[in-house]
């Protein structure tokens, strides 16, 4: 097997859109080396910067989709899937709603960026119920705010340490 860096400089951004809709649907994965890694090669120039962000968002927007129309079926019991990993799964689902509730979909767009806790909130936005089109635009705003911060870190990172270097961008 190749390793993750590899992977990315070969497939680019479907690797970009596998692994953020992985990590958003709850596969335990770090995503932030990924994303930094699609900016890092965009400001390189050996992939797309708008087309990483879009790859990263639809996937993340396909990731909640998927937890909404869980919770939207089956109530919070399509969360005890998400927190068998979790020592303390009651507890979790708890804090969960507690969380939800006080925030709304604001929570939607803070759990992009809480390991583990995206698929939480998008199924309890469908348990709730949140409407579609509140849900879709807190979604995509999250959605757009995690990938498009951590990638354009990673582009913008690759551009500074390459200024100083005219050689450098193209390596």
């Amino acid at each position: 097997m190749a390793p993750v860096p590899d992977i990315l400089l070969q497939h680019g951004v479907a690797v970009v859109f596998a692994w953020a809709f992985a990590v958003q649907a709850g596969v335990p994965a770090p995503a932030v080396p990924m994303l930094l890694g699609a900016g890092a090669l965009s400001g390189s120039g050996r992939m797309d910067l708008v087309l990483a962000i879009a790859a990263a968002m639809a996937a993340t927007l396909g990731a909640d989709v998927l937890w909404y129309a869980l919770g939207r079926s089956y109530g919070t019991r399509a969360l005890e899937t998400v927190c068998r990993f979790s020592v303390d799964p009651d507890s979790l689902i708890r804090h969960a709603k507690e969380r939800f509730g006080a925030h709304r979909v604001r929570y939607l767009v803070v759990a992009k960026f809480l390991p583990g806790v995206n698929p939480l909130a998008a199924g309890l936005a469908g348990a709730v119920p949140i409407r579609p089109g509140s849900f879709l635009l807190a979604a995509g705003a999250g959605a757009f705010l995690w990938a498009g911060a951590w990638i354009t870190l990673g582009y913008l990172r690759w551009r500074h340490r390459s200024d100083g270097d005219p050689g450098r961008a193209s390596r």
